[in-house]
This record gives structure tokens, sequence and C-alpha cells, in this order.
């Protein structure tokens, strides 16, 4: 996995692979009978540790704010320490041509998965009366998916921490503005 992170989907060959796994090419294509099965793997495992991920900090923050904070500073530290390449999922997507669609249905369910994620912390948030009950929660996990997507390949681009900040402040600014009214 850490491979095609680093490497990106295209840039890395079953050769890659085999040299870097120690395996034989039957081994592979005994798991793999393509690499685009490999390619789906990496997705489904891509989005297990991401989820992980995030339910980790969303369980272990207090308030919505919190959460937010706490987000964006593991992708800080991550980023000092050159283990954050940026969103896992655009860039696998941002490497293959514009004509393949073979990974379609799974990045849509990919995407799906974490906005529902997203909106399942939110409706947990709304039921300890930290969000008014009246908040769109579909429209506000979409907006995070936003502001994450948006400031992290900003962030990639320019790899100026400045688009972190910015999504550590859009992020606080969104949960504020979703707290319930007293």
């Amino acid at each position: 996995m850490e491979l095609i992170y680093e490497k990106g989907f295209s840039n890395t060959s079953v050769q890659d692979i085999l040299d870097k796994c120690k395996l034989t090419k039957p081994a592979f294509y005994y798991y793999f009978p393509s690499k685009d099965y490999l390619g789906i793997e990496y997705l489904s495992k891509q989005e297990e540790l991401n989820r992980e991920y995030l339910l980790a900090l969303m369980n272990s923050s207090k308030t919505p704010e919190d959460f937010a904070v706490k987000w964006v500073n593991v992708i800080k530290k991550w980023s000092k320490v050159k283990k954050y390449n940026g969103c896992p999922f655009v860039n696998f997507l941002n490497q293959l041509d514009i004509s393949n669609t073979k990974f379609n249905s799974k990045l849509k369910e990919i995407e799906m998965n974490w906005t529902s994620l997203y909106k399942n912390y939110l409706q947990d948030q709304s039921n300890r009366g930290l969000i008014d009950k009246n908040t769109d929660l579909y429209k506000a996990a979409r907006k995070m998916a936003l502001i994450y997507e948006g400031s992290v390949n900003l962030w990639k681009m320019s790899r100026d921490v400045k688009y972190l900040d910015f999504m550590a402040e859009e992020l606080k600014e969104l949960m504020i503005s979703l707290k319930a009214k007293k």
C-alpha cells in the first residue's frame, strides 16, 4: 500500500510491487488477476484505514470543534514528517485516464461511505445536544468533505501550510455554525 500511496497507482508497476514484497509473479497473480484488482483492494484498505483514523479522532473529541482541530493537527504532523501525500482516493483518481471507468463504482462507494461517516458523527453530536436538531446533516457532511478535499489539494499543490490552517478555520466555523441554540 505504501508504494502505491507514495508513487501513485499508475506509476507503480507490478514489478515494483514484486520487488518490494519479495513476491513471484505467479504468487501475485494468484491473488490479483490483474493490477486493477490490486487497485480495488488498495482503495478498500485505504478506506478502512481512513475510517479507523477518523473514528478514533471523532471518539476522542469532546466537541465538533475539537474534532476539527484534532483532524487538521494530525494532517499537519504527518505532513511535517513526510508521511502525508494528500487524500489517497483523489490521488488515485487523479492518476487515471479520464476514459478509465473501472474504478468509478468503488470510488463512488467510498465517497458515499465517507459522507455517511461524517453525517453519522454529526447526528451523534446532535443527539448530544451539541448540534442544532434542524441541521441538514447531509449538507453539512458534504461541506466537511469539500473543505477537506479543497484544502488538502491546494496544500499538496503548494506545500503551503496556510491551506491546512484554512481547513482548520473553515471546519471550526462550520461546526460553530451548526451549534445547538440555547
